[in-house]
Formats: C-alpha cells, sequence, structure tokens
C-alpha cells in the first residue's frame, strides 16, 4: 500500500519537473555580479534592442520543421506602449530529432565553441496582423552550437519546448507607430515568426515558420 502512495506522489512531481525542463523563461533575468558587466549585451535582442532583428532576403525552398503556437499574453487588454510577456511553444512536427538554439546569452555560445565552428540563431520574432510582417517588433533571439549540449534544446519527433518572454507594445519606426496609433482603440490579431538562421551572418536555413492568431484588446496610451 505504501509504494502505491509513494509511487502516485511522485508522479506529479516528475510531471512539473519535466514542464520545468521544458520551459525557456527569459522574465527571469540573472543577476549580475557588481562591477560586473554582461559580455556583449548588445547582441541579445530582447524588447528591440541590441543588433536589432535581422530578416535574410535569401530564397529557400525548405519549410522549417518546427510549429510554432503563439499561446497566451499575460493579459487581454493594453495600452499602447506598455511592456507585456508572452509564451510562444515550438513542436518539432517533423519524424526525426531536430535541435533548436536555447541559450540567450551569446557570449557564453562564443565562449564554449571552437573557431570556425558553426553557431545557429533562432528568431522569434511578433507582428500584428493589421500592419504587417513589415514591421516584427518583440523580437528574442536564441544560440546555440551543436557541440555544446548545454547551448541546444534536442526535440524528438512530435517534442515541445515553450518560451516566455517580456517585450513592449512599441514599433521602432515612427511612422509605422503613428500607423498603429491611428487604428486604436482596436482589437489587434497577433501573430509569431520563427526563424532559424547561421550566426552572425544573415543566411536563414528554412523558411520562417508563421504561429496561429491571438488577439488582443489596444487602447491608445492616453484615452
Amino acid at each position: 500500500m505504501w509504494r502505491t502512495v509513494v509511487v502516485f506522489f511522485l508522479i506529479p512531481l516528475l510531471l512539473s519537473f519535466s514542464q520545468d525542463q521544458d520551459l525557456l523563461d527569459l522574465t527571469k533575468k540573472k543577476e549580475e555580479k557588481k562591477g560586473e558587466k554582461s559580455a556583449e549585451k548588445t547582441d541579445v535582442v530582447i524588447h528591440g534592442e541590441g543588433r536589432g532583428i535581422i530578416i535574410s532576403t535569401h530564397s529557400k525552398t525548405v519549410p522549417l520543421p518546427l510549429k510554432v503556437t503563439l499561446e497566451s499574453f499575460d493579459r487581454s487588454e493594453y495600452r499602447w506602449g506598455e511592456p507585456f510577456v508572452y509564451e510562444v511553444s515550438i513542436e518539432n512536427v517533423s519524424s526525426v530529432p531536430f535541435d533548436i538554439p536555447w541559450e540567450p546569452d551569446l557570449s557564453k555560445v562564443k565562449s564554449q565553441t571552437r573557431a570556425g565552428s558553426a553557431i545557429t540563431e533562432l528568431q522569434l520574432l511578433l507582428f500584428v496582423d493589421q500592419i504587417g510582417r513589415e514591421t516584427l517588433f518583440g523580437g528574442l533571439s536564441l544560440y546555440g552550437n551543436s557541440a555544446v549540449a548545454t547551448t541546444i534544446k534536442k526535440l524528438q519527433a512530435g517534442g515541445k519546448g515553450k518560451i516566455r518572454a517580456p517585450a513592449s507594445w512599441r514599433f521602432g519606426i515612427s511612422d509605422v507607430n503613428q500607423r498603429m496609433l491611428n487604428l486604436l482603440p482596436a482589437k489587434l490579431a497577433l501573430r509569431a515568426q520563427a526563424n532559424l538562421m547561421d550566426y552572425p551572418v544573415d543566411s536563414a536555413k528554412y523558411i520562417p515558420s508563421l504561429s496561429n492568431r491571438l488577439s488582443i484588446e489596444m487602447r491608445k496610451e492616453q484615452d
């Protein structure tokens, strides 16, 4: 009887641990030591900062074998300009294991990568349907090297990983930002886009994968 009780008690704990391992939470920033600066911080794309979001213009015919699902936002209503948090899941829809970059700190990947060894970059971005893919925002980049296991997440066939990330409701281009303000208040349809490319060369490996649509209510900064 006691064995049965112990087994049933452990199952939810094991499931919880597995779920935590599958979630990359970028809202939890690691505290830097006093007087120490993060190396190559400008290379990490969060809130549209850093070296910026690069979209390859190269023509690719092979679809990215990943299904991207825009799972949720932390709220259903916002004012333009506010910060927000979103979650995206990535599923391997191929019949074989597929490696994706899983380390947000580029300097850490570089420090463990041998000279001449390739670094791969996974970019996740958002866009508003009413504005179109000409303006992507809320971007983040993950980096990895297949020879460094700690920087890669291996998705088995049908396997999933989830990313939780911070961003803000604002475009970097002023005229597009104004176009958005002219639409508000409105119900906006958001989608996510995933790109897999070589770093630092702007060379996409696959056709980008687009997510489902998820709607939120948006109001002007001051209504």
